[in-house]
């Protein structure tokens, strides 16, 4: 790697921008190095065998201590617990204050809450129903792109699976799903036969035996429940066992994110801005329970909103939901790959169901003109009332799980572009990227405009902006090299 902090092309869209030393400068420079209003973000883990308030933890360091970094304040922190007879660690929550507001009272602060979903997940799929379900998705990922690559070559030149004729890269795509759904169980598999040969190893083979047996128990035992969230919250058949186990996950999603943004009885709101952040399958949750929230205001079924969204009460800053629920952020992020190779598929005639479903599930999803065109065109009943709200997508190359996301609208995708080899596995370095949380604090905690990012148009293919920053020479007690990233420490989701 040259000196220079990035060489490769951003990819990002038309006019972006994104010079973090620029910002910090700026903000350095500035009388307020502040929030100006109370925030609470609701962090959601992705993946894996987590812990509770692991993701907590994660997120909190990091942004504390970019926080600490770009702002010149001394950052306290206070350990808040509220009363509950159900979710205790969703009630375990971190409240941010600069150390000169401490005991003050009437000063802004920021809290940060974790949604943690995966006891309702964790050791239902088994490893042939994983395979099973890889199998299926394979098939039905292919059938969508074989019918919709044109349209998605049209919404974007930088697709992961989609080459430039607009053709699905059957041979990238299938790889990687086999690799994934046959090749680690079929290894495994034949590792299983190992403790059994071990045994006719004279003296030792028993003990060899006994430990090669724990240890691939172990790792099939990973193995399955890292996939099996994906396969047991992915599952929209109503008839499947994992149906309700869905179900449960998005209704606690929801709840969470109720707590945030419901006026009190005395039509007092908790906060004045709300914020949704999602990691790996976190995101989908945090996506899917912005859809949901959608939902129950039009029905009338939140609390002090409006079906309208706008509120009953206005208060200071906010007459309408997206006033205070007002920003998404997802990183290291599957929605595209979810959205399209995993949704609920419909035959090209049931163009009253697909219509329907495009409805139902219509948080800033593009709306892709249907293919052949309907006799009939089905008007929508459920606007959407988040579609304007701010929304980055953190990525990077190196990051399978993740990619830019094409099928939605009015979002930015940034990528990270983490210093990496051609074997690095970025999945989990979003956490320590102080790049990353001071994009998030400028554009989520700082700034009141419009996002600095601009978003691109639909349909239209965005530019790649070839930019090389160098990176400014160092300053006393300036930030230490904001622009790279540690890949070091233990990463959640």
């Amino acid at each position: 790697m040259t000196e220079q902090i990035r060489t490769e092309s951003e990819t990002m869209t038309p006019n972006g921008k994104w010079d973090i030393h620029e910002f910090t400068s700026a903000l350095q420079r500035s009388e307020t190095r502040w929030i100006t209003q109370n925030t609470a973000i609701l962090i959601t883990h992705g993946i894996g065998n987590q812990a509770p308030l692991a993701t907590l933890d994660a997120f909190a360091r990091t942004l504390v201590e970019t926080f600490a970094d770009i702002t010149g304040e001394e950052i306290y922190l206070e350990h808040r617990f509220e009363r509950s007879e159900n979710d205790i660690f969703f009630n375990n929550f971190i409240r941010i204050r600069r150390e000169k507001d401490r005991g003050d009272h009437l000063a802004f602060h920021l809290d940060l809450y974790e949604y943690y979903w995966a006891p309702q997940a964790h050791d239902h799929a088994s490893l042939d129903q994983v395979r099973i379900w890889i199998r299926d998705t394979v098939k039905q990922g292919r059938s969508f792109y074989e019918e919709n690559g044109r349209l998605l070559r049209k919404t974007s030149s930088t697709s992961a699976f989609i080459g430039q004729s607009g053709k699905l890269n059957w041979f990238k795509y299938s790889s990687m799903l086999f690799v994934v759904g046959q090749v680690i169980p079929a290894i495994m598999w034949v590792a299983n036969l190992l403790p059994k040969i071990a045994k006719a190893i004279p003296f030792a083979g028993s003990f060899i035996s006994s430990a090669l047996s724990s240890a691939l128990k172990n790792s099939s035992y990973n193995f399955t429940n890292v996939i099996g969230d994906i396969v047991v919250y992915n599952t929209l058949d109503p008839k499947s066992e994992y149906y309700k186990i869905r179900k449960d996950i998005l209704t606690g999603g929801v709840a969470c994110l109720r707590k945030l943004i419901e006026p009190t009885e005395e039509q007092q709101r908790p906060y004045g801005r709300v914020i949704l952040a999602g990691h790996s399958l976190g995101s989908q949750i945090s996506f899917d329970t912005l859809n949901r929230l959608n939902h129950l205001i039009t029905q009338g079924d939140i609390r002090g909103i409006n079906p309208d969204g706008t509120y009953v009460t206005p208060g200071y800053r906010a007459a309408h939901i997206t006033d205070v629920l007002e920003g998404l952020i997802t990183f290291g992020s599957p929605l595209d790959k979810i959205a399209f190779f995993l949704r609920e598929q419909s035959e090209k005639h049931e163009y009253i169901r697909i219509q329907m479903l495009r409805n139902y599930f219509c948080f800033k999803q593009r709306r892709i003109p249907l293919e052949p065109k309907p006799k009939y065109i089905l008007d929508p009943s459920i606007p959407r009332l988040f579609d304007n709200i701010r929304w980055i997508n953190y990525h990077d190359k190196r990051d399978p799980v993740s990619g830019k996301l094409d099928f939605y609208e009015n979002l930015v995708n940034v990528h990270c572009d983490f210093r990496s080899n051609m074997f690095s596995f970025s999945h989990g370095w979003y956490w320590n990227s102080k790049n990353m949380f001071t994009d998030i604090i400028e554009n989520f905690l700082f700034h009141e405009d419009p996002l600095r990012h601009q978003t691109e148009a639909p349909f239209e293919s965005p530019q790649v902006i070839r930019r090389e920053i160098s990176r400014p020479e160092k300053k006393k007690d300036a930030p230490d090299r904001l622009w790279e990233t540690s890949a070091s420490g233990k990463k959640p989701g």
